[in-house]
């Protein structure tokens, strides 16, 4: 009768032994439907969480990181562009509707990875890796990228990136030119091609550096201040000392100019006041080999003249809006002036500007050229 006992107790517990196994089994089976690999994805974009796409997401490149870093950008995009991330999700109920667990032209498809357990289907979600091709403004750039704070491979000499999981990265991008070292952060946006460009405007680098302004504004000055200088020296065009040589050409005609008629005029007088610069019309472009720059200035001088024969100076002060084209030089590393155009102001012009910089001219000297016979004094 004993034995009878112990044997009903031994059917009791493989009875519970297969319903916990059927239980396990049955659990297990469902964990590996397809439409919970989708719910689980869902829950991990909204709550923004990268630990629940572990294991869950395999990229098409094996060589592709797969991280905390590379999901976090692939969950920050799909959060910021829902029409994307609605496609995705549509592609796959439209997998599991059809039960084609094969890999889709859609960014992310559900596949069929093995068996889990070595019973059940394992699927995951497999992602088309993207390259990000960085390029600058001109051959010479010499550029250094980093993509959300990962050592990304660089296929060689060719400035392109990756492969990366689509998504959104903070990109971090220094520039050496002949200007100077730049550098730029943005987010961009990989997803949807294989391979996503993005430009680096070292123009527009140049334009926010402290250090390239400086020297444009000091171009301004220097020239502004020697046109003192030359207009008291008989008008001799190499004193403008950081004008292009071109053009000094330009100003040829004015010192035949006064040549001829220099006898009339026994003084000239001239003393730069300062200017008011613009810095909003500040444009930097790089074209043929060449950095150029165009400003934009408010500039004063006290100017007289007394004519031969007379007591009294004449007064010929004025105001003009200048516009200044600059050139780059490499040897001197400094701005040129290559051009200027020049209207007459009133002086109330810069009252409208937002961004402006006074360019004061602290004692500045008066400057004169005297005649004496035939030869010309400063």
């Amino acid at each position: 009768m004993a034995q009878l006992t112990k044997h009903k107790w031994l059917i009791a517990i493989a009875a519970a032994v297969i319903v916990v196994l059927a239980v396990i089994w049955i659990a297990l089976s469902q964990a590996s439907k397809p439409d919970r690999v989708l719910e689980k994805f869902e829950n991990a974009v909204k709550t923004k969480d990268t630990k629940q796409l572990e294991g869950l997401i395999v990229a098409d490149n094996p060589n592709a990181l797969v991280n905390g870093t590379s999901l976090q950008a692939m969950i920050r995009y799909l959060k910021t562009n829902a029409n994307s991330y609605q496609v995705v999700k549509d592609g796959i109920q439209n997998q599991i509707k059809d039960e084609n667990y094969s890999e889709t032209n859609q960014q992310i498809s559900l596949v069929q990875d093995g068996k889990k357990w070595g019973f059940f289907p394992d699927y995951k979600l497999k992602v088309k890796t993207v390259h990000l091709k960085v390029t600058g403004q001109s051959d010479n750039d010499q550029l250094s990228v980093s993509i959300g704070n990962m050592k990304v491979p660089e296929k060689k000499g060719s400035h392109t990136y990756g492969p990366l999981l689509p998504g959104t990265y903070q990109t971090n991008v220094t520039v050496k030119n002949s200007l100077g070292t730049f550098f730029q952060k943005e987010k961009k946006d990989l997803w949807g091609n294989s391979e996503v460009s993005m430009i680096v405007d070292g123009s527009r680098l140049a334009r926010k550096s402290e250090d390239v302004q400086k020297g444009i504004l000091e171009a301004v000055r220097k020239f502004n201040q020697d046109l003192s200088v030359y207009t008291t020296s008989g008008l001799d065009a190499n004193k403008l000392s950081n004008a292009t040589d071109s053009f000094k050409e330009d100003f040829s005609l004015e010192q035949a100019q006064f040549e001829a008629i220099k006898d009339y005029v026994n003084e000239v007088t001239s003393q730069y006041l300062g200017s008011v610069v613009n810095m909003d019309e500040l444009s930097i472009n790089y074209f043929d080999s060449d950095w150029k720059a165009e400003i934009e200035a408010l500039v004063s001088y006290n100017e007289k003249v007394k004519y031969t024969g007379e007591k009294n100076y004449e007064d010929y002060s004025y105001k003009s809006l200048c516009k200044y084209t600059l050139k780059y030089d490499k040897n001197s590393k400094t701005w040129l002036v290559d051009d200027a155009e020049d209207a007459k102001a009133d002086g109330s012009e810069s009252s409208a500007w937002d961004n402006k910089k006074e360019l004061k001219q602290k004692n500045a000297p008066v400057l004169k050229w005297v005649r004496s016979g035939d030869k010309s004094d400063i």
